[in-house]
């Protein structure tokens, strides 16, 4: 029960903490200005650090590379991370990425931080929950309102703050997608 670390970084609030797959820690959030959490600086409005089990500071990353990002949950598997959220129009997560809509938005990234693919959909609403398998499946969960499509097909709205359910294989693929 003893505290075995303890830091403070006064970089904005902390967003999502986690535990990864690697005994470690995974902490995104947002910052204003740069940050450093011990491993040099990292620039922008929002972050993704990981942590080993004694504090010290694996690797930290800037999100988005471009436009806003707001990353509502975090999730880890062996060499796997997952991030999502909802994105601004024509952000993305990395440099050379692909500008996602204004809407839900996921990505997937290796163990040390780089981004692997990111998916968005037009949609009023976010991705609020991630999980990511082993063999690197990705489940999303979220809310939502009017027309959307995870990429299946048209999901029926039924009116008012509904929640979404899919399934993305380990290419990001949509293979099912609910709406309740």
């Amino acid at each position: 029960g003893g505290v075995t670390w303890a830091a403070w970084r006064p970089y904005g609030p902390t967003m999502i903490l986690s535990s990864d797959a690697d005994a470690g820690f995974l902490m995104a959030g947002k910052s204003s200005g740069s940050v450093n959490f011990g491993a040099g600086p990292v620039s922008g409005a929002g972050y993704l650090a990981a942590f080993d089990d004694q504090g010290t500071v694996r690797w930290a990353e800037h999100l988005p590379a471009r436009g806003q990002i707001e990353i509502f949950d975090v999730a880890a598997a062996p060499g796997l991370i997952v991030v999502g959220g909802r994105c601004s129009s024509s952000a993305n997560f990395a440099d050379a990425g692909t500008s996602l809509p204004d809407g839900p938005c996921v990505a997937r990234l290796d163990g040390a931080g780089a981004v692997q693919w990111s998916k968005g959909w037009v949609g009023t609403g976010a991705v609020s929950r991630v999980a990511v398998s082993w063999a690197g499946a990705v489940a999303i969960a979220g809310s939502i309102s009017g027309a959307f499509n995870l990429g299946t097909g048209a999901l029926t709205d039924r009116g008012g703050g509904d929640f979404f359910f899919g399934l993305l294989d380990a290419t990001g693929t949509t293979v099912m997608a609910r709406r309740g």
